[in-house]
């Protein structure tokens, strides 16, 4: 029995029934995806009917339309309540969950202080101090200077109050005076003492409206953070209107029981119940963004005292409502509780915030969507005062920022101490990021986390929420406490539609129901409707053309010069079946070459089994025996293989789970029986001539042969190389597709196993090639006296005709390969690498032939 032969065949067939196996594992994983992330959240997004275009800067690569992931944390056409109503009333729609962004308020100054515990200004009425203040983020500094301050309290009175009514006077000098910054001033409160010290950078509060309940509804668990918005909207409606002096009284300690435990009565974060957006304005509920400023902090450095500091980005809270105290190096509190809390909002600027204008440009990444964005302004970190003294924004001192979005005006209605409006109230928090929701990927429009990178790492928000990325809004109000925050009743940017009446139906079937849904929605007059089934996330490149580079030195410049890409990630509509067909017909391709590609391997085995068959054959048949009998006896010796394979076939037929796949297992089994017949040449009715050695013709058919296997096993090489790599750059461009990617995993095995045939495959027909040619070389060196040198000469002849034949069948195919990306490179080298190792071994066994040294013949 051939055992190497029967190792082959077994193999063989095994690796059919294992590429049949695992290609429907790999499709079926792929339905199980595809099933997962098919649908999520909600399943049409209705905009106002030019709305789209502002939340969407084009298509990717592939065609599919980008959307904003923050899309209603910016400006956009509105939809009014009776639009909603009409959407509302069709029957097919579940759940209708209106979004409304209200605006930005900017341009609000915030007030740093320091509180001293202990002034001791009866035993030190005279208090000299130097103080450097400094403010970085992580583009550097945004401003540092150094005082010169003596507090004169000889003549205090001992009383609490402003400092120039208490009998103290302040002396400050600092350098350079080029800005209207540290205007020191100062009030004591029994014996403490607050400096208030000067602004700190300004920051911006964009602010949302959602319906509590709705949103809930919508998100499911993921939104069990807005039942405080929900509750407090209940409370409120009890009371009909609420404010702060009736909510928290005169003090703001008198806090009704329903709002004890919420984080806007909380010491260092009551701006509301003391007052600062007045006593008399009614109180709005929000949630806060707990991610919504860059990392930012403010330090000074008290010589011969001692450095304090804050991290700005976590004291700040929207509405300009933080704390803004440094304490004393020298106070001892062991409470960790504010001394003094001193909340301030003297005036702001309310505006709209509109998106980026982004320009779609040639990308330089193969397969992703690329913009070039507008720089539309530049900003100071510092709020602008009417009527000081101070240099408009250049981009060249520190700090400052480059705006691309457009802020035009918009009316906010803010309380403070002298103004009506509303008093915004923290009732809960939220972190963008965290909020998930069961099934596949939507645009949900709130609660997108900062996705933006330069270079692999973070790129950081803008304080002013006008830098390329949308952020989350800083702030979320429900559409009640929206009333008391704008006049404006038409405010809806969006509506999150959720069909009804999918349960029981397959994929097909939902997907008419959900197109015909927003067919209804479009004939509403006024509205667009998009469905957004089958979303997913791809990261885009956005080339800046200017921005500020900052700086370390405190009276230097930035630079101000382009900065080049960015990646931020944006949704993908419609991604979904498309993947999972893709992943499908990929499973089958690879499926299939990795079966076709060792069955080969078998017509080239049996090209080399063939000139022993033919002697085994002529044997046979000077032994009268018939052609039956020989093929019997010669197949014989292989019948487990090739059981073992018929059965491995069978099977794998049977479990196929596409037309492609079962067509490429009847050719391997075609495969397999033109090499059974080419190597029992049955018809052979004389001895070969040598012992084995092959006429020059037939050696160069085998030749020939031998190429085109080669040829047609190195393109296939190249072209599954190809294909896999195509697939990867395409599909892993979308969190949905590197998802995706797990499908191929059980095809992995497949290709393994096929290495593995392959080579072993490979060493049988370099010893059987070794074989054939030996004798041959035999004959020429004893019987026609040719040396060894030109002996390994001509044995180079074959292996020429393989790489030639191989190399035109790779070249020919390089246009297949060159249908899945820009270029053949990859394809090439995969196929010339394996033309190169065939060489490698062909040629060292032909260098390393050594003529067989015969034994005397004992004489007689």
């Amino acid at each position: 029995m051939r055992r190497t032969h029967v190792i082959v065949f077994a193999l063989i067939g095994l690796l059919v029934f294992s590429g049949s196996l695992l290609g429907r594992i790999g499709v079926s994983r792929a339905g199980e995806i595809l099933e997962d992330n098919w649908r999520g959240a909600y399943d049409i997004l209705v905009t106002h009917e030019d709305g789209f275009e502002r939340i969407s800067p084009g298509r990717d690569a592939n065609g599919f339309s980008l959307v904003d992931n923050n899309y209603a944390s910016q400006a956009s056409r509105v939809i009014g309540f009776d639009q909603l109503d009409q959407i509302n009333a069709l029957d097919s729609v579940d759940l209708a969950a209106p979004v409304a962004f209200l605006g930005r308020m900017a341009n609000a100054p915030p007030w740093f202080y320091f509180t001293i515990e202990d002034h001791n200004f009866t035993e030190d009425p005279v208090q000299d101090y130097v103080i450097t203040w400094s403010i970085t983020d992580d583009n550097g500094i945004i401003f540092e200077r150094t005082n010169n301050l003596r507090i004169d309290a000889t003549r205090w009175t001992g009383e609490s109050g402003q400092y120039f009514d208490v009998g103290i006077s302040i002396t400050n000098d600092f350098a350079p005076m080029d800005r209207h910054l540290l205007l020191v001033q100062a009030s004591v409160f029994g014996d403490s003492l607050l400096l208030g010290w000067g602004q700190g950078p300004t920051v911006a509060t964009t602010i949302a409206a959602v319906d509590p309940v709705l949103e809930q509804e919508l998100l499911g668990e993921a939104g069990e953070f807005l039942q405080p918005l929900e509750d407090f909207d209940e409370f409120i409606r009890q009371h009909s209107q609420l404010t702060p002096i009736e909510a928290f009284g005169e003090t703001g300690t008198e806090i009704l029981p329903e709002l004890i435990d919420m984080p806007g009565v909380q010491p260092g974060s009551r701006p509301a119940p003391f007052w600062m957006y007045g006593g008399q304005n009614p109180l709005v509920g929000y949630l806060r963004n707990t991610d919504a400023y860059p990392p930012t902090t403010i330090t000074a450095t008290i010589e011969g005292v001692g450095e304090t500091s804050v991290e700005y980005d976590e004291v700040m809270r929207p509405f300009n409502g933080g704390l803004h105290d440094l304490p004393w190096p020298t106070n001892d509190l062991d409470t960790g509780e504010p001394i003094i809390e001193n909340y301030t909002l003297s005036n702001y600027t309310g505006t709209r915030l509109y998106p980026p204008q982004l320009t779609q440009v040639d990308s330089p990444v193969e397969g992703q969507a690329a913009f070039t964005a507008r720089m539309l302004g530049i900003y100071s970190p510092f709020a602008r005062i009417e009527g000081a003294d101070i240099d408009l924004p250049t981009g060249t001192d520190p700090g400052e920022e480059i705006s691309y979005r457009n802020p035009t005006g918009n009316q906010l209605s803010i309380g403070t101490y002298s103004q009506e409006g509303a008093a915004p109230f923290e009732v809960a928090t939220f972190t963008p990021g965290e909020v998930v929701t069961e099934g596949g990927y939507v645009p949900l429009g709130l609660y997108g986390p900062n996705t933006a990178t330069h270079e692999g790492e973070p790129f950081p928000v803008s304080r002013h929420a006008l830098g390329i990325a949308t952020q989350a809004p800083s702030a979320i109000v429900s559409f009640e406490g929206a009333k008391e925050l704008t006049s404006q009743e038409t405010i809806i940017s969006a509506v999150r539609v959720r069909v009804g009446g999918l349960d029981g139906l397959d994929n097909d079937d939902a997907l008419t129901r959900i197109n015909d849904t927003a067919q209804a929605i479009r004939r509403i007059d006024g509205l667009d409707a998009t469905v957004v089934i089958g979303g997913t996330t791809q990261p885009v490149n956005i080339w800046v053309p200017l921005y500020a580079f900052g700086t370390d030195d405190p009276l230097g410049q930035q630079v101000v010069d382009e900065l080049g890409w960015i990646q931020v990630d944006y949704g993908t509509l419609g991604v979904a079946s498309w993947t999972a067909s893709l992943t499908n017909e990929t499973v089958d391709r690879v499926a299939v070459a990795t079966i076709l590609i060792s069955s080969l391997f078998v017509i080239g085995l049996c090209l080399l089994a063939r000139q022993e068959r033919r002697t085994t054959h002529a044997l046979l048949a000077s032994q009268g025996r018939s052609t039956s009998q020989r093929l019997r006896w010669t197949l014989g010796e292989e019948w487990p293989g090739l059981a073992v394979f018929g059965v491995a076939a069978a099977i794998a037929f049977i479990i196929a789970g596409t037309d492609m796949i079962r067509y490429a297992i009847l050719a391997a089994v075609l495969a397999l029986l033109l090499g059974l017949i080419i190597a029992n040449p049955v018809h052979s009715r004389r001895l070969a001539p040598a012992d084995r050695l092959g006429t020059r013709a037939r050696m160069l058919t085998l030749a020939v042969f031998e190429g085109i296997s080669l040829g047609i096993t190195a393109a296939a090489i190249g072209a599954l190389g190809m294909i896999s790599l195509w697939y990867f750059r395409l599909l892993t461009q979308t969190s949905l597709g590197s998802i995706m990617t797990q499908a191929l995993m059980p095809v992995v095995g497949a290709i393994l196993a096929a290495g593995a045939v392959i080579v072993l495959t490979m060493a049988v027909t370099a010893r059987k090639n070794r074989e054939v040619t030996s004798a041959r070389n035999d004959f020429s060196y004893w019987g026609l006296e040719r040396s060894q040198a030109q002996i390994r000469t001509r044995n180079f002849a074959p292996v020429l005709i393989h790489v030639i034949i191989a190399s035109i069948i790779v070249a020919a195919g390089s246009r297949y390969a060159d249908g899945y990306q820009q270029g053949t490179t990859l394809y090439l080298a995969l196929g010339g690498c394996w033309i190169l190792i065939w060489l490698l071994t062909r040629g060292i066994s032909a260098l390393r032939w050594k003529p067989t040294i015969l034994e005397p013949t004992p004489s007689q």
